[in-house]
């Protein structure tokens, strides 16, 4: 009879292992689609089989297997986290490349040409009317068009910053949730594929907004460190981060758009530690491409560059001229006016000046030798004009507008190359990972028909073992 229910024990045992089999197939096939998750295999064990001591065999469950592969889950990561910063920049410099247009039919550059044919007209007749309004119409639309491009560059700084805030805020959202997921482990729960799955797609949502570093510490729980060193989760513990406007010392534009930096929870700098993500693509345009070109605390920015050169060689020229010889000489009066108290602001306050007329243009150049036009033809020449006086860096003033305009238009296609290319090695990454862990609905149908089939089995066993013992029941009464 002992045999009997050991046998009948055994069979039973079976049945549960078999049972939790099924179990583990029906997850796998129902959270397939669910994000982070990784294949759940049943781990069975054979008992000891020695007749002598009582032990006659059977199988029982010695836990679940994770198929979850640590170098695979890290590739994702670091793949996202490119291509996250890859995507940021691309559709910030698209918005940067449609401030600076370089086609000739607007803007900036189609505002200096009809600047310097007006200069022509002038030089042709100084005496009309009509070609001096010119002159001033056009220096009043190039002035406007500087003042539209800082407009729309300011406009792009602020939207940057928002995002920079909702980003970091994400970060910290995302943060809370391992941090909670951590918060069960401790409390002692016990392991839950699903929730495991939930954690990882946490961790990759990070990965997405920042370089971050996961460790997955014995007790199960989850470490996230932001650049590697920065800890943001450890065990239960949360340290947000946060995002603030500041002021360099010694700013050489004061009052002008102030940097953004990242600090952690101590007020500590960690900017230099954020390089990936879509929080350092946005860090990367918004302290470095827009400041060059827009200027900042520290800077004039390339922008603001090219219109006080131009504004002060248009202005020194008329300055030098006469509007008559006299006597007593009238000298020519300046054709723009700006803040020149901020570098950073030449740009956003370019103007006509308020006190310049027709009659006070100035289109005579007293010399020696005296040339009644002189002081337009000089104006004219500045389109081409290659004197030191005239470029900037070696370049004329639509060249090197073409350079700024270049600059943008390259950080978009390298971005852009970046960004696509990025996303292959995503889709690699992420197939990689689903070879090693994830779901085969093939596989676990063959493994749920072999647990049932196991399970039958099983059941006959029992079946058979308790007629035997009824039989043996029956002969002793």
């Amino acid at each position: 009879m002992g045999n009997l229910f050991a046998s009948l024990d055994a069979a039973a045992g079976a049945l549960r292992a078999f049972r939790d089999g099924m179990t583990v197939s029906q997850n796998n096939i129902q959270n397939a689609a669910t994000p982070g998750y990784a294949k759940q295999s049943l781990r069975l064990e054979a008992e000891p089989f020695q007749l002598e001591a009582g032990a006659i065999g059977g199988v029982r469950v010695a836990g679940t297997l994770n198929s979850r592969s640590s170098f695979a889950e890290r590739a994702v990561r670091q793949q996202l986290s490119l291509l996250g910063s890859f995507a940021q920049q691309a559709s910030r410099l698209t918005q940067l490349e449609s401030i600076f247009e370089v086609g000739g039919e607007s803007g900036i550059p189609a505002a200096i040409d009809r600047l310097f044919n007006s200069f022509a007209e002038f030089s042709l007749s100084p005496d009309s009317p009509a070609a001096r309004q010119s002159v001033l119409d056009a220096a009043e639309g190039i002035a406007s068009e500087f003042n539209r491009a800082a407009e729309q560059l300011s406009r792009l700084t602020a939207d940057i910053d928002t995002d920079l805030r909702e980003t970091v805020e994400k970060i910290n959202r995302t943060a809370e949730q391992i941090q909670q997921y951590n918060r069960r482990i401790l409390n002692g729960s016990p392991p839950d594929a699903g929730l495991e799955a939930l954690a990882f797609a946490d961790a990759e949502s990070l990965a997405e907004l920042a370089n971050v570093e996961v460790l997955f510490e014995p007790n199960g729980t989850m470490t996230v460190l932001l650049g590697g060193q920065v800890p943001v989760v450890i065990g239960e513990r949360l340290q947000p981060i946060a995002v603030e406007s500041f002021t360099p010392g010694a700013p050489v534009n004061p009052g002008a758009t102030p940097s953004m930096r990242v600090v952690d929870l101590g007020g500590r700098d960690i900017t230099g530690m954020i390089s990936q993500g879509e929080l350092g693509g946005l860090l990367r345009v918004r302290a470095e491409i827009l400041p060059a070109l827009a200027g900042d605390t520290m800077q004039d920015g390339s922008l603001n560059t090219m219109a006080k050169h131009l504004a002060d060689r248009v202005n020194e020229i008329l300055a030098n001229g006469q509007v008559s010889a006299g006597p007593p000489p009238v000298p020519g009066v300046e054709l723009f006016s700006y803040n020149a108290a901020n570098g950073a602001a030449i740009a956003r306050t370019m103007t006509l000046n308020p006190a310049i007329s027709q009659d006070l243009l100035a289109a005579i150049s007293p010399g020696p030798p005296y040339v009644s036009n002189g002081t337009a033809l000089e104006l004219a020449d500045l389109r081409n004009s290659r004197a030191p006086q005239d470029t900037i860096n070696g370049m004329t003033f639509l060249e090197f507008y073409a350079s700024m305009a270049r600059q943008a238009g390259d950080g978009v296609r390298s971005a852009r190359q970046e960004e696509a290319r990025s996303n292959a090695l995503v889709t690699q990454a992420r197939d990689l990972r689903t070879q090693l862990s994830g779901v085969s609905f093939d596989e676990e149908a063959v493994k749920l028909v072999e647990f049932q089939r196991a399970y039958e089995a099983n059941a006959q066993v029992v079946k058979i073992v308790d007629e035997m013992i009824e039989s043996v029941l029956g002969m002793l009464r």
